[in-house]
């Protein structure tokens, strides 16, 4: 009778104890990794917010900044080649600033630019076509206002400008 109740504490796990340890280890895995990819989720959606944030708080100082020195002009040449405007729309702002900063010495580039800020459709580095801030320039003030120049996006996903 020794030797049987010694063979019997030597004996291990029952089949039963190993399931239940698998399903148990299975369980707490599976609960872990749901966690980890909802963390990972909700991390990847901050981000994303928080990198349109900061694109509007640039694009929206940089706004601020060249109304700073926007301007109207009544002045004209004899040949009348130059008309300067500000003009507020629904969704977006054309005007003139003197804001550009000439980026090489003696290039004859005046320091007067026409820039329009509004809402629209654009591509964006992707290509894809999407709604957001578009900010148009044109590097030289000319007698035709309003159009011209180059286009950039500069925030994707707005919806609406609404400037007081």
């Amino acid at each position: 009778m020794r030797g049987l109740g010694r063979l019997r504490d030597q004996r291990g796990m029952t089949l039963i104890e190993v399931m239940v340890a698998s399903a148990l280890w299975v369980l707490t895995g599976t609960l872990i990794a749901g966690i980890m990819f909802s963390t990972l989720t909700t991390q990847q959606g901050i981000l994303d917010l928080q990198g349109r944030y900061h694109g509007g708080r640039v694009a929206l100082d940089r706004l601020r900044k060249e109304l700073t020195t926007a301007f109207v002009s009544l002045h004209q040449s004899d040949e009348k080649r130059t008309r300067t405007l500000f003009l507020g729309e629904s969704n977006g702002i054309t005007f003139n600033t003197s804001s550009y900063e000439p980026m090489q010495r003696n290039s004859r580039q005046s320091d007067q630019l026409e820039v329009e800020y509004r809402v629209g459709n654009a591509r964006n580095s992707a290509g894809l076509t999407v709604k957001g801030l578009i900010r148009r320039v044109k590097y030289h003030i000319d007698d035709r206002p309003g159009r011209g120049g180059r286009e950039e996006l500069l925030v994707e996903g707005e919806r609406s400008l609404e400037l007081e």
